[in-house]
Order: structure tokens, then C-alpha cells, then sequence
């Protein structure tokens, strides 16, 4: 199925690169508004009205800016109710300002209903998409009909068509075309998972080869050597049972050690030579949470930390892992150089898709370090 998920989340690069496309609709909301309010303005009977159609057709507009920000996570149902309940409002007051005018064909709230739909198209689920439309749709014929019926017209019905058109054609198309883009990476993504497992196949045995060459590494330095001597003297001394216990113990540690670290330990190791007191460097993750995130979590945090780790002046990373409630949080710090709007341009692709993956994510860049949060479920 696709209309559980938005193109957002499926498709977080896709989605910011046509974040432009959304700045336009945005644009393209106030200049409708404000153009068609200016050609009508000798039938406008109520200023006003006219103005707080102005003004929420605006406001309609800066919460599109808002929400699709990359600096914000995926975008929730309540934040696109709130953009289409500003859109109704603007609606309804410019039906105000021109009442009791019949319908024409400058209105514009019908076009900025049409328009919003069509922008939260790459950012709600289909479904959700298909709700809004049939909900405004009914609306905006209910508005029409109620302005008919006081003046009439010469096709019953005609202008209710004529303005529910465009509130049906622009976000089914959008809907129509998301969906094809979702089926595409929805077989894209089994491609490449298949392909995955393939390979983590071929490599299982070479995996468990080099592990059991580093074992044999350290008996080789530790072990053998003990042994050795023992048989070289032939006999056995008292401080040689503690010499065992030692090597035992030692070696249990080593070995508790590498099956506590995670992915995540392996990615980022603790630099304390270089920290100079600006981030505690490594991963702290005393219940090894960082096993519980998914594969698309994973991929996302490790391109931003190679990343970061590559940059100029990068390097310093580290990560912090605890449980809220039923869920998990991860505070990330990085020391970062350059001003903090190049630093978050250079870093928005990673970034965004990290906000598409997390069920929480937020940004803060100051000075020269970046923190970020991000939460997932704990299966």
C-alpha cells in the first residue's frame, strides 16, 4: 500500500529538493488573493472582511513556509489543518466581502483552497490528501450554493461546478502523481534491501573469519606466551595461578567488551586526545539502545556522521542514548566551523532525512557546535 506515508517520509530529498514548489504555492496564495481582491474591488461591499481574507490568505502562507521547513520534522495532521483551516477562513471572508454578490469567476477562495491542497500534497498520506479534498470540496459547493441562492444565476449548479473544479483537479493530480512515485521507490527500496541481504550473505563468513583471527590474536599475544613458559620450567610456582586468573579475566573482558559494542561504537570512537573541553566525544549508551533503531534510521545517522566527521574542522562527534518513557532519545554534539547558516545549508540533505526517520528531530546550531535531537520506538 501506499497512502500510509507521505512522500515526505518515503522520499526526504525528493520532497526538500521541491521544497521551491511549495515556496511558490505560498507566493502564489497572497498574489491570488491580493490580485483578484483588487480587480473585484468595485463589487467589494464589506472592506474588512475583505482585508481578513487578505490577511489569513497571508498567514495561510507563512505556515506553509513554516512547515516545510527542513529544520522541522515530517509534517503532522494537526500543522495541515491548521494551514486549511486559515484557507476557509479567507475563504469565507471574501464571500463576506462581496455579499449578497452572486458567485463570479474572480473569486479567488476556491483557487487558494485548491492551491493549499495541492502544496500539502508531498507532505500528508494520501488518504489524508483524499479527506481534505472531499471535505473542501463539499464546502466550497455549500459556499457557492448559499451565494446562488441569493442572487440565482442562469445554470443552476454551474458556479458551484465551476468552483469546486480546481479544488478537485489540482490535489487528485498531485495525489495521482505522488502515488506513482511511491509505488517506484517502494520497488526501489526492495531492489536495494534485497541486494543488501545478498550481500551481508556473501560477507557472513569472511565476518566470522576476522573474528576468529582476533581471538586467536590474543591468546597468541597473551595466552600462549603463559603457557610456554610453564612448559619451558616444568613446574608450577605460586604466582602462577594468579597469573591465570589474570589472563582469564582479561580476556573476559575483552571479550564482554566486544559484544557490548554497538554499530554505533564502531562508527564513533572517543577521542579524548583532541576534545579540549568542547564535547565529550564517543557514544555513551549504557543500554545499548542504538541496536534498536532500523535500518533507514541507521543509514541516516551514519551519512550525517561521516559527514561531520569529514568536514573541515569535524571530526569531534559524540552521541548519547536514553529511554523517555516507551521511547528512546539521542542527543548528538558536534563541533562544526563556519558560519551557522553555511553549515546548515551544507548539512540540510542529511538533516532532512534524519527528520524523515525519527518520530522526533529537532536542530540547534550556536557558535561552532550543532545539537541534535531525535527519538525513535523501542520495538
Amino acid at each position: 500500500m501506499t497512502d500510509g506515508i507521505s512522500l515526505q517520509r518515503a522520499d526526504p530529498l525528493g520532497t526538500l529538493s521541491g521544497r521551491a514548489l511549495t515556496l511558490t504555492a505560498a507566493a502564489a496564495i497572497v498574489l491570488f488573493s491580493l490580485v483578484f481582491m483588487v480587480a473585484a474591488r468595485e463589487d467589494i461591499t464589506d472592506w474588512p472582511a475583505a482585508i481578513v481574507g487578505l490577511v489569513c490568505a497571508a498567514v495561510t502562507a507563512i505556515l506553509l513556509v513554516i512547515m516545510s521547513s527542513p529544520k522541522r520534522g515530517p509534517v503532522s495532521r494537526g500543522w495541515a489543518v491548521w494551514v486549511l483551516f486559515f484557507g476557509i477562513a479567507g475563504h469565507l471572508a471574501s464571500v463576506v466581502s462581496y455579499w449578497p454578490a452572486a458567485p463570479r469567476v474572480n473569486d479567488w477562495g476556491p483557487y487558494v483552497v485548491a492551491v493549499l491542497l495541492l502544496a500539502l500534497v508531498p507532505y500528508r498520506p494520501i488518504r489524508d490528501i483524499l479527506a481534505f479534498t472531499a471535505v473542501l470540496s463539499v464546502w466550497v459547493v455549500g459556499i457557492t450554493i448559499a451565494q446562488e441562492s441569493v442572487q440565482g444565476g442562469a445554470v443552476a449548479g454551474l458556479a458551484a461546478v465551476m468552483a469546486v473544479t480546481p479544488v478537485l483537479a489540482l490535489p487528485l493530480a498531485g495525489a495521482a502523481f505522488v502515488m506513482e512515485i511511491l509505488r517506484s521507490v517502494r520497488r526501489w527500496r526492495i531492489n536495494v534491501l534485497t541486494a543488501a541481504e545478498d550481500e551481508a550473505q556473501r560477507r557472513e563468513a569472511e565476518i566470522t573469519r576476522a573474528v576468529q583471527e582476533t581471538r586467536v590474536g590474543i591468546l597468541n599475544r597473551d595466552v600462549v606466551p603463559f603457557y610456554s613458559e610453564l612448559i619451558s620450567r616444568n613446574k608450577l610456582e605460586a604466582t602462577d595461578a594468579h597469573r591465570a586468573a589474570e589472563l582469564a579475566g582479561a580476556i573476559r573482558e575483552v571479550m564482554l567488551a566486544d559484544t557490548q559494542r554497538s554499530w554505533l561504537d564502531e562508527l564513533i570512537a572517543a577521542d579524548d586526545d583532541r576534545q579540549g573541553g568542547a564535547i565529550r566525544t564517543g557514544v555513551r549508551d549504557p543500554n545499548g539502545l542504538a541496536r534498536l533503531m532500523n535500518l533507514n534510521q541507521r543509514t541516516a545517522l551514519r551519512a550525517l556522521i561521516n559527514t561531520l566527521r569529514e568536514k573541515p574542522g569535524g571530526g569531534l562527534v559524540g552521541v548519547t542514548l536514553h529511554t523517555v518513557g516507551d521511547g528512546c532519545e539521542a542527543i548528538l554534539a558536534a563541533v562544526v566551523d563556519g558560519h551557522r547558516y553555511r553549515i546548515a545549508s551544507r548539512l540540510r540533505p542529511y538533516l532532512a532525512v534524519m527528520g524523515a526517520v525519527f518520530s522526533e528531530f529537532s536542530y540547534e546550531i550556536r557558535a561552532d557546535r550543532l545539537t541534535v535531537r531525535f527519538c525513535y520506538d523501542r520495538p
